[in-house]
């Protein structure tokens, strides 16, 4: 996962200058856009009036979509923002479920915050570090098989020059390991920045560049498949500071000196 090209960008884009004084629009979890937001509230209330009890299979996204006459890429969003809440759990290969209600702290996001592209990946540097690492320590057999399958599905979107799928699948990788690490609180931390709203859709103009940026995923996938949370710490770590480098992101000097 790489360089915004543009504002309220997280994702890698087709290598491109970027100004680092670019600025970077946070938006609030559960409300990113107003379709989104309407969504998330109708899921919400689903879920607070007990229509949906704990243990409750949702529909498929498909369905859900249909019902709430909204896109998939807004449901999706508004699922990513009540797992992060702690009121789903997606399971992958099963769906997603009510989770039991628990003591669980509310995050209130401010409206919003201005910040550059710099502070974006010193943030990200520090939080999915210890998200990779907590992840190789607590990740389930079948979240690791599906990260695994996150993987492989970025290589074929690499051969076939398929650079919205290859974003997409950023996207996924980056939050399946957020949520692998069964930390609610650090997911929510992270959610923002893994929306697919802003996903690029130019052609992959650079193919060795991004066959790099998909075998740093690979080694992030093996680290946590070896259930060895500081090398998993170091490789996403590593990757965020290349990412940033690609975008062109002038982190301040010695970083790299807290490297895990």
């Amino acid at each position: 996962m790489s360089a915004p090209r543009a504002a309220r960008r997280t994702a890698e884009p087709s290598p491109q200058p970027a100004a680092p004084s670019a600025r970077i629009q946070a938006r609030p979890v559960a409300a990113r856009t107003p379709v989104t937001q309407h969504v998330l509230a109708a899921l919400q209330e689903k879920i607070v009036s007990g229509a949906w009890p704990p243990g409750h299979r949702l529909d498929s996204q498909r369905e859900l979509a249909e019902q709430f006459q909204v896109s998939r890429a807004s449901l999706r969003e508004a699922i990513s923002s009540l797992e992060a809440f702690g009121l789903v759990s997606v399971e992958p290969g099963r769906g997603v479920f009510v989770t039991e209600p628990g003591a669980t702290v509310p995050i209130a996001w401010p409206a919003q915050v201005d910040y550059t592209a710099e502070e974006l990946y010193e943030a990200r540097f520090l939080l999915e570090g210890a998200a990779a690492a907590l992840a190789a320590l607590t990740i389930t057999p079948a979240a690791l098989d599906e990260l695994g399958r996150i993987v492989d599905a970025m290589q074929a979107a690499l051969q076939a020059y398929d650079q919205a799928e290859l974003d997409r699948l950023d996207f996924a990788f980056h939050a399946a390991i957020a949520s692998a690490g069964q930390n609610r609180l650090l997911s929510a931390l992270l959610a923002p920045h893994f929306s697919e709203r802003d996903m690029s859709t130019t052609a992959i103009v650079d193919v060795a560049l991004i066959s790099t940026r998909v075998k740093e995923h690979r080694q992030i996938h093996a680290a946590i498949a070896a259930r060895d949370a500081r090398a998993a710490q170091r490789a996403m770590q590593r990757h965020v500071l290349r990412a940033a480098g690609r975008g062109r992101a002038a982190l301040r000097p010695g970083l790299e000196a807290l490297l895990a």
